[in-house]
């Protein structure tokens, strides 16, 4: 988990290229994690990777505009279905993602 020392705090965010269909972003939420995949629901077969903007707590598919609340999820703008969610636990200094 060195690799992505910013989930050790409470909202940080770290974004992979690998996993899901477009790379995964990984939140720890203070009570646990969770990992949603970055392929934008807005036109899936694009495989738009959405990006996480500066405040950390949205993320935006540079494609279609639409953005997601990285809290849950779900669309803050223009998209009507939430990123794919993924299961992520923490085992010693590794974060397990699955589905």
């Amino acid at each position: 988990m060195v690799q992505y020392s910013q989930l050790y705090i409470p909202n940080g965010v770290a974004v992979t290229e690998r996993g899901g269909v477009a790379g995964l972003i990984i939140v720890n939420t203070g009570n646990g994690y969770i990992a949603f995949d970055r392929c934008s629901t807005v036109n899936p077969e694009k495989r738009c990777a959405v990006v996480v903007e500066e405040s950390g707590v949205v993320a935006k598919d540079p494609c279609s505009g639409a953005r997601y609340l990285l809290v849950n999820g779900s669309p803050a703008e223009l998209a009507e279905c939430p990123l794919k969610r993924y299961r992520a636990r923490r085992s010693g200094e590794t974060i397990i993602v699955s589905n």
